[in-house]
């Protein structure tokens, strides 16, 4: 489906132009009344920002696609065994989206993986400390893929 500024719709119980709305209109669960939702809330901590029970939230969530019928076929974690080519897992220190003790985790799981944890960084740390993160994934593919080829 294909919406332009001239498209009109009636959602919510009436006409409005596609532009206005505040929904995404090419969503399965808009069109055919497929899906679930799961609310999450991030609040600002001296660590950087938390996502509030996210563990929680993500099993609620899951048991809710199950109830309807939307499959979850895997868990990321259960493939890191599995990678077996050079894998740098790099970190925020102060990353709340994605915590560093999932990094951790993360860089555990993988065989021979290398951990970079950038302090006092968040979920952004590349853009935060550049220059670290360009020093630290040379001097990895110098490493660990260059010396590979030769």
């Amino acid at each position: 489906m294909y919406y332009n500024d001239k498209t009109v719709l009636f959602l919510d119980g009436k006409f409005i132009k596609a532009a206005d709305a505040k929904t995404d209109l090419i969503c399965q669960t808009l069109h055919y009344g497929y899906g679930v939702f799961e609310g999450i809330r991030a609040y600002k901590t001296v660590n950087g920002v938390k996502i509030f029970k996210a563990h929680e939230h993500f099993d609620r969530l899951r048991n809710s696609a199950a109830l309807v019928g939307i499959p979850f076929q895997h868990s990321a974690e259960e493939l890191l065994p599995d990678i077996v080519v050079p894998t740098l897992v790099v970190v925020g220190a102060r990353d709340g989206f994605t915590p560093p003790e999932r990094g951790r985790a993360m860089a555990a799981a993988i065989p021979s993986a290398e951990l970079l944890e950038i302090p006092n960084a968040s979920h952004t740390a590349p853009i935060e400390r550049p220059h670290l993160v360009d020093w630290t994934i040379r001097d990895f593919m110098t490493r660990r893929v260059d010396e590979k080829r030769e």
